[in-house]
């Protein structure tokens, strides 16, 4: 069943936007990740476990916001709900440097593998997940001719594995050096949320 406000692709102005969305969101969710090991790594050490525990709660997170973002996306077409999601991860994401010693807190009387990939899971997987469903959201937006669904699809992704390549450069090489890392993720919560207002406005 499909959504009565699904919204086809109108102009090369909505196109764009979408393409800057599958960029920027896929630099933000590096961000996060890489920024999670400074988060986490001063109570757990820089160690394989807080890497394992990063790598995997992002792939844990974004898989699951494919298969879920995919559903919803066939039944609520609309883009108004994709920039809806991203504004909610962006507001997850500024919360990140708020509840991390709570969350850090709880964890630390674990076993170290398990408190390392709880508090990966608990910070920075709700946000991961929803920026999951960008990319199937995308594409049920831009799929307009079934033709060309082979080289839409393959293009999104290419744009947010290229934007997943930026945020993690910058981050490591630039960000954390002249940046807080409580002020990097203002930025990034800051950026998802200013890309769902731009979108409504």
């Amino acid at each position: 069943m499909n959504d009565k406000h699904e919204q086809p692709v109108t102009g090369g102005i909505f196109l764009f936007y979408l393409v800057v969305t599958a960029v920027l969101c896929g630099a933000l969710v590096m961000v996060v990740e890489v920024l999670g090991s400074r988060v986490i790594g001063p109570f757990f050490g820089v160690s394989l476990f807080v890497w394992t525990s990063l790598i995997s709660v992002t792939l844990i997170a974004l898989a699951l916001g494919y298969g879920v973002g995919g559903v919803i996306a066939d039944r609520y077409s609309s883009a108004d709900y994709m920039y809806g999601f991203i504004f909610v991860s962006g507001l997850l994401v500024l919360l990140i440097p708020w509840i991390a010693p709570a969350v850090i807190k709880l964890s630390q009387p674990l076993d170290l593998r398990l408190g390392a990939f709880t508090s990966t899971l608990l910070l920075f997987g709700p946000p991961l997940f929803l920026m999951g469903f960008v990319s199937p959201y995308l594409i049920k937006i831009a799929a307009t001719e079934l033709n060309n669904l082979g080289r839409m699809v393959g293009g999104f992704y290419a744009l947010s594995t290229f934007g997943s390549v930026i945020g993690t450069v910058l981050t490591g090489f630039l960000l954390i050096a002249y940046f807080g890392v409580s002020r990097i993720f203002d930025i990034a919560g800051s950026l998802l949320i200013i890309l769902s207002i731009g979108y409504f406005v």
